[in-house]
């Protein structure tokens, strides 16, 4: 064969033993490599594996304590609605009103009505029923020009009405049981006025009554405190009201009724509405035969 036509491909010699020595380290350093490598991995997941099933395990438990939370949760929510409702009924039969309008003077009849017939239990009565014939005028009135048309109506429905409405609430509440639960028999609230405690120019018919619902509120306690029957009075200011009108058209007028107040300005009913409420609780259960002014300050001027 000539030398250019000599083949150029390389053909491996075998190895030696000597070259099989060389190469053995290098495969066991591997070979322990991977086997080290191996057992880390085994014993990662081995310890995986138990914080694994442990946290499964935490996270049962925790899931099987938050239901039962849950459930008791669930029957506490229940029997609170239960004992709502419960209270609910109970609250609305204690708070069962009877409001009337019209003529105050038909008392017997209404009680008759309402309560003998129906053995309701009377815990209440708010007689509040009053007019101001000196406020219609266009100009002061003193008791000299006071006609006695307008005497007889003012008496007629702010002292008359009053005396009628304390006369047969007591007749009812003298002949019932204690209220449940209570010693006391019922609460009477009058509305009288500061004007029932101190004059004001030109309103002699208006405070004349209101002097008289004063007093006899002081009265009906005192002769029935033995059977532990209420009777307190409530005594407004002056009130941003119908009754009021004139004055509040008048610049001149509440400006000085203003500044009669410490409190400044007229009073709103809700004013007096929320003593009336207090009057008529069980917190005032140690309260009977009093006045009580709600008046932003005017008696204390």
């Amino acid at each position: 064969m000539s030398p250019s036509s000599q083949s150029s491909t390389a053909v491996p010699s075998p190895s030696t033993a000597e070259d099989e020595e060389q190469s053995t380290p290098n495969q066991k350093a591997q070979t322990e490599a991977r086997a080290a490598i191996l057992a880390t991995l085994s014993a990662a997941g081995s310890h995986y594996s138990a914080l694994s099933q442990h946290k499964a395990q935490d996270l049962h438990a925790n899931s099987q304590a938050i239901a039962n939370q849950e459930a008791a949760l669930a029957k506490s929510t229940q029997d609170l609605e239960k004992e709502g409702k419960k209270w609910a009924r109970e609250a609305e039969k204690a708070t069962r009103g009877l409001n009337r309008f019209g003529d105050l003077q038909n008392w017997a009849e209404m009680l008759e009505r309402d309560f003998v017939v129906l053995e309701e239990t009377l815990r209440l009565v708010e007689d509040n029923a009053g007019i101001s014939v000196e406020a219609t005028h266009t100009r002061p009135h003193g008791i000299h020009e006071l006609s006695e048309a307008d005497w007889d109506k003012t008496i007629a429905i702010n002292i008359k009405s009053v005396f009628l409405g304390c006369k047969y609430a007591l007749v009812q509440m003298l002949n019932q049981p204690p209220l449940p639960g209570l010693k006391d028999k019922g609460w009477i609230i009058n509305t009288s006025s500061v004007q029932g405690l101190v004059a004001y120019h030109n309103t002699p018919a208006y405070t004349a009554a209101k002097g008289a619902v004063s007093q006899l509120t002081k009265q009906v306690a005192l002769d029935y405190a033995e059977q532990r029957i209420h009777c307190n009075a409530l005594c407004p200011g002056f009130l941003k009201t119908a009754m009021t009108q004139n004055l509040q058209n008048d610049g001149r007028m509440l400006a000085e009724i203003t500044k009669a107040h410490p409190f400044g300005g007229m009073g709103d009913p809700d004013d007096v509405a929320r003593v009336a409420v207090f009057l008529a609780s069980e917190d005032a259960a140690w309260v009977t035969g009093v006045n009580l002014p709600v008046d932003g300050g005017y008696m204390i001027m």
